[in-house]
């Protein structure tokens, strides 16, 4: 079931990257990046340490059983580490690996705080029931 809406979903994000990038040439973007300040203290970074540990906060807090309180503490763990290695440059595929596991399970613990509700075999504690009215639909969410 998780690979099959990986394809769907990857495949929808994939045309909707490529419809957005089309006039994407003509729009002037501004990027910037403090890593320089920062770089240096990327050795110091224990990425294996920090993946093992996200793995593990995971695995109890957002796996099958959920509830609100562990989500939320969660939550703040993937931001405290997020901190230290999202704006850092590796020279090593393992520290963009745990950059990629930070962000997707930051928007994975999101997802399941905000869904208040029990589905498919994700059960929430604090809210046991399926709740059709409200989320049996395709969300979509934009950010302006």
């Amino acid at each position: 079931n998780s690979l099959l809406e990986g394809l769907v979903y990857g495949c929808a994000a994939g045309t909707a990257a490529a419809q957005n990038a089309v006039g994407a040439s003509r729009r002037k973007a501004k990027i910037s990046a403090k890593l320089a300040d920062a770089n240096h203290l990327a050795a110091r970074i224990n990425i294996q340490d920090v993946e093992n540990s996200l793995r593990s906060l995971l695995w109890r807090q957002v796996g099958i059983q959920r509830e609100a309180r562990a989500l939320a503490e969660a939550e703040e763990r993937i931001d405290f580490w997020s901190s230290y290695v999202m704006d850092r440059q590796f020279d090593s595929p393992g520290g963009w690996q745990v950059q990629n596991m930070l962000l997707i399970a930051k928007v994975l613990t999101f997802s399941a705080r905000m869904r208040t509700e029990s589905r498919g075999a994700h059960h929430r504690s604090d809210f046991p029931d399926r709740d059709d009215l409200n989320w049996n639909r395709h969300l979509i969410i934009k950010r302006e």
